[in-house]
């Protein structure tokens, strides 16, 4: 990871790893797993896939963008050490779909769909299935959905 920039550490559903996205100057972005203790650090993504904006899912699986260098994004899931690279949604050509972000039930995932002048919010499940918008598409950037806890009312 030599003259490269870290973002987007997300903690593992057991608190005992991290996730992170490293950016070299040149090629690729990678995703890395490390412990908690900065030990065991290896990266889980290969050269073909430029790798982004990752987040676990409460049974571990880690999903991510992919091409922040192109126009158009894909999402994408991966296991912590690397293996079961499985593309959930292709994005249409010159549509950037990225930010993923597991429900806390891991049973949805919500992200940012980007063209050149507007974004917007959407959620699918973890099967890539039943996707729809949640916000209308706005100008500039919709940018980092995330879940809150849930809350039942206080009476």
């Amino acid at each position: 990871m030599r003259n490269a920039s870290s973002i987007d550490p997300m903690w593992s559903p057991d608190g005992k790893r991290l996730v992170f996205d490293s950016f070299p100057a040149h090629g690729p972005d990678y995703l890395y797993v490390v412990d908690a203790d900065g030990t065991r650090l290896h990266r889980i993504t290969s050269d073909a896939v430029d790798a982004w904006g990752p987040d676990w899912s409460s049974d571990g699986l880690i999903a991510f963008a992919n091409d922040s260098a192109g126009v158009t994004s894909n999402i994408y899931t991966i296991h912590p050490d690397g293996s079961g690279l499985r593309q959930l949604i292709p994005g249409p050509a010159g549509i950037s779909l990225g930010v993923p972000r597991f429900s806390p039930d891991g049973r949805s995932i919500v992200f940012v769909r980007q063209t050149s002048t507007s974004s917007r919010i959407d959620r699918m499940t973890a099967a890539s299935t039943g996707q729809r918008s949640l916000s209308r598409g706005q100008p500039g950037f919709n940018g980092a959905p995330d879940w809150g806890p849930c809350r039942a009312p206080v009476d």
